[in-house]
C-alpha cells in the first residue's frame, strides 16, 4: 500500500493546517505578488520562458525545495516531457527526460488528476522505483534522489497538459498542505496558458517540419530535373546525333537520279537536328548551367538572348542591378517565375512587346514581366475548373520564397506578372510581405 499522499485537486479543501510551511512566511500581498508574476509571465506565450520564469519564481521563494521542473504533454508522443529545470540539477544538452502514465511524480498525476505528496525516503522511493532508468536521470542531472516531492497536475478541460513538480533534498524539510494549496492555486491561474503555449510550441514545431518538408520536395525537384536533363543529353540526344550522322551517310551513298529518295533523307536529316535542338532547349529549361556557374543575373541575360534568335516578338530586358549573393534554390525558384511569366506570354499573349525587369528595393527583389498582348480575366482563369496552373505555380513559388505574385490583367490591355522577393531568407515559411 503506497505512503504518499494524492489530493483530488478538483474537490474543495477547507481548515488545512500547515505549521513550518516553507510558504508560511509568505504574506498574503507576497503570495499575491507571486500569483501575478506567473500569471505575467504567462501572458508570454513563448513556452520555453514561460516555463523558465515560473519554475525560477516558485523556487526562490520555497524553503523547502531546491529544484523546480516544469512536464508537459507531448501528444506525438504520449508522454510527459521535461520542459524547464530550475535549482541545482542540470541535464546534458541535448538529452531528453519523459514518463509515461503512472511513472515518476509527473506520470502519477498525469494518471490520477490528483496533487502528490511524499515526504521522506520511504515515500519518494516508492515513486521513484516507477521510473525505470532513474538512476540514469539522476546521475546525468548530477544530483541525489529527493527527500521530499510536491507535484501538481495542470488540467485544462479535464485533460493534464502539464505537471509542476518541486523537490526537495534537505532532511527532515516537508511539504505541506498549505503548499499543496498554494501549488495548485498557482497552476490553475497559469493552466490556459500553459495550455496556449503548449498548443504554440506544437504548432511551431509542426511550422518548422512542413518547412524542412517543403524544402525536401524542391530539391527533390530540382535533382529530378537534372536527372532528366543528363538523360536527355547523355541518351536521347547522342541517338539523335548518331541517327542524323547516318542519314548523311546516306545522302553520300544516293545516286542523283534517285531524287525522291534523296528529299527524304534531307528532309530526315532536318527533322533529327530540330529534334536535337528542341532537346537541347529542354535541358536548358530544365536545369540551367548557367545559373550555378555565373548566378542568376548571367542565367536571365543568357536566356533573353536565345529567346530573341528563336521569336518575332520584341523582347525587352532592362539593365539588371548588381544582386546580391543569392542561394542556389532561390535563384532557382526566381529563374522558374520569370520562365513561367515569359513563356504565358508567348503562348497565350499575342502580344508586340514583352519587358522583363529586376529591380532591388530594401532587402527585395521586384520582377516584373509585362507585356501588351489581348490580357485575360484573372478571377475568371482563377475559378475551379479554369487554366490556372501556370498562374498558381508562380504564385507556389514566390510564397516558397516567403513573397508574393500578383497578376494584373485586363481583356485587351495586355497582362503585368510582379513578384516580389525578399532577399536572404529561408525557403517553407509561406506568408505574404507587407
Amino acid at each position: 500500500m503506497r505512503s504518499y499522499r494524492l489530493i483530488d485537486v478538483r474537490v474543495p479543501r477547507r481548515n488545512l493546517q500547515a505549521p513550518n510551511s516553507p510558504f508560511s512566511g509568505l504574506t498574503n500581498v507576497e503570495k499575491q505578488q507571486l500569483t501575478q508574476r506567473a500569471e505575467s509571465a504567462a501572458s508570454n506565450i513563448e513556452l520555453q520562458l514561460l516555463s523558465n520564469v515560473i519554475t525560477g519564481s516558485v523556487l526562490r521563494l520555497s524553503g523547502t525545495a531546491n529544484r523546480s521542473f516544469l512536464f508537459v504533454h507531448d501528444w506525438e508522443t504520449d508522454r510527459m516531457r521535461l520542459s524547464s529545470i530550475n535549482g541545482d540539477a542540470r541535464l546534458p544538452k541535448g538529452m531528453t527526460v519523459e514518463f509515461a502514465k503512472g511513472q515518476g511524480a509527473p506520470g502519477i498525476v498525469w494518471e490520477t488528476h490528483q496533487l502528490l505528496i511524499a515526504n521522506g525516503p520511504q515515500q519518494v522511493k516508492e515513486i521513484t522505483e516507477t521510473v525505470p532508468d532513474v538512476e540514469r536521470i539522476l546521475a546525468s542531472g548530477q544530483t541525489s534522489s529527493p527527500w521530499a516531492i510536491l507535484c501538481c497536475p495542470i488540467i485544462v478541460y479535464r485533460e493534464v497538459v502539464a505537471a509542476f513538480l518541486l523537490e526537495g533534498s534537505r532532511e527532515n524539510h516537508p511539504f505541506t498542505d498549505e503548499d499543496a494549496v498554494f501549488l495548485e492555486r498557482l497552476c490553475t491561474s497559469i493552466a490556459s496558458s500553459i495550455s496556449s503555449a503548449i498548443l504554440t510550441d506544437e504548432l511551431s514545431f509542426e511550422k518548422r517540419r512542413l518547412e524542412s518538408l517543403v524544402e525536401q520536395v524542391f530539391t527533390a525537384q530540382e535533382n529530378e530535373r537534372m536527372r532528366i536533363a543528363r538523360d536527355l543529353h547523355d541518351d536521347t540526344g547522342q541517338t539523335l546525333a548518331l541517327a542524323a550522322i547516318r542519314a548523311s551517310s546516306c545522302l553520300n551513298l544516293v545516286s542523283e537520279d534517285q531524287d525522291n529518295l534523296r528529299k527524304e533523307l534531307l528532309l530526315l536529316r532536318e527533322d533529327l537536328k530540330s529534334a536535337m535542338q528542341s532537346v537541347r532547349d529542354s535541358v536548358a529549361n530544365l536545369r540551367p548551367p548557367i545559373l550555378a556557374s555565373h548566378g542568376l543575373a548571367a542565367c536571365i541575360e543568357s536566356y533573353v538572348d536565345d529567346l530573341r534568335s528563336k521569336i518575332t516578338l520584341n523582347l525587352e530586358l532592362e539593365p539588371i542591378p548588381v544582386l546580391p549573393d543569392i542561394p542556389a534554390q532561390q535563384s532557382t525558384l526566381v529563374f522558374r517565375i520569370i520562365q513561367e511569366a515569359v513563356s504565358n506570354a508567348l503562348r497565350h499573349s499575342n502580344a508586340q512587346h514583352l519587358t522583363i525587369s529586376l529591380s532591388l528595393d530594401k532587402d527585395a527583389l521586384a520582377i516584373s514581366v509585362e507585356d501588351d498582348g489581348c490580357g485575360f480575366s484573372v478571377e475568371e482563369t482563377q475559378k475551379p475548373g479554369g487554366k490556372s496552373f501556370g498562374l498558381t505555380g508562380m504564385m507556389e513559388r514566390a510564397a516558397l520564397l516567403n513573397g508574393r505574385c500578383k497578376i494584373d490583367s485586363t481583356p485587351g490591355l495586355g497582362t503585368r506578372v510582379i513578384a516580389a522577393i525578399p532577399l536572404a531568407q529561408p525557403i517553407g515559411a509561406v506568408h505574404d510581405l507587407t
